[in-house]
């Protein structure tokens, strides 16, 4: 796929607070991408004006409307619009690295004959304890660059910074689920690798997302750690259904638990604990009412 063209999909419900550093970062690498499409999903606050800022001043960005509420509607609508070869998939609290959009291009320019998806690193900007995680993600990209020409696969997709093939997309549209309770990246993945796809890490298609999932309450962590098991089920895995719950037992939920409190005092503008964080608003955007 030497010719590929990279359109960037964004959903985007209520997400005034986010999404201008998220165009922004989009922005920066608009040189290595086709089109950029925000989803507009009902907004309220000043999303559309945001984002109509930055329509008025790049002619590769652009905003459609989709009256349906939820992230599967607003992606459908996304994806079904987009016009470039590669169909990347971000959320407007997603800040894309340095080189993020060449990566993508050019991991499917080397391996989109083997490759029908990939998805990137992520650690969060507004939360305490990464940087562990950053140097980590950092020794996994110099080992995959190291040998480019051996891709790591990789069994799932993070619907915070994934792409597919627009061929791939079109191959299982009509496949995909339209529940509200499952994952929908994971679903994606399920559907491709069902048709005998193959998915991978990109190297260097790193990006950083907002911590918020982890200020929720418990019943809304709850109810989000189920809808993974709930997406194995509905595709009949049963026995990775079966470990998604144990995972959700002995890991997920024990790390919410951990981290919640951390997560809630963090004040990312002060990079410091205070108490007043606890009274932060915590808005989730599409993906609540996906």
């Amino acid at each position: 796929m030497p010719t590929a063209k990279l359109s960037v999909v964004v959903p985007a419900y209520n997400e005034a607070e986010v999404i201008r550093s998220c165009l922004l970062r989009l922005t920066d690498e608009i040189e290595a991408i086709h089109e950029v499409i925000v989803v507009d999903n009902n907004s309220t606050d000043d999303t559309r004006s945001i984002v109509d800022e930055f329509v008025a001043d790049n002619s590769k960005i652009s905003v459609i409307v989709e009256k349906e509420q939820g992230l599967f509607p607003a992606r459908d609508t996304g994806f079904d619009s987009a016009t470039g070869d590669i169909l990347a998939r971000i959320d407007a609290d997603t800040r894309v690295g340095d080189g993020w959009a060449a990566a993508v291009v050019a991991f499917f320019a080397a391996h989109g004959d083997d490759f029908d998806g990939g998805t990137g690193l992520c650690s969060f900007y507004d939360a305490p304890f990464q940087e562990r995680f950053r140097r980590s993600h950092d020794e996994v990209t110099a080992a995959m660059q190291a040998e480019p020409e051996s891709p790591r696969e990789h069994n799932r997709l993070f619907g915070s910074n994934m792409a597919i093939t627009a061929t791939a997309w079109r191959a299982i549209r009509t496949r995909t689920s339209r529940r509200h309770d499952v994952f929908e990246d994971l679903d994606i993945a399920l559907c491709l690798k069902s048709t005998g796809a193959r998915l991978g890490l990109i190297p260097g298609a790193d990006a950083t997302i907002s911590g918020r999932r982890f200020r929720t309450g418990p019943i809304s962590q709850i109810r989000y750690c189920l809808c993974d098991q709930r997406t194995y089920e509905i595709h009949g895995l049963s026995r990775e259904r079966r470990g998604a719950i144990l995972t959700m037992l002995l890991v997920s939920l024990p790390l919410y638990a951990a981290m919640y409190l951390p997560f809630r005092l963090y004040d990312p503008a002060t990079a410091s604990f205070s108490v007043s964080a606890l009274w932060r608003k915590n808005r989730l955007g599409v993906r609540a009412h996906a």
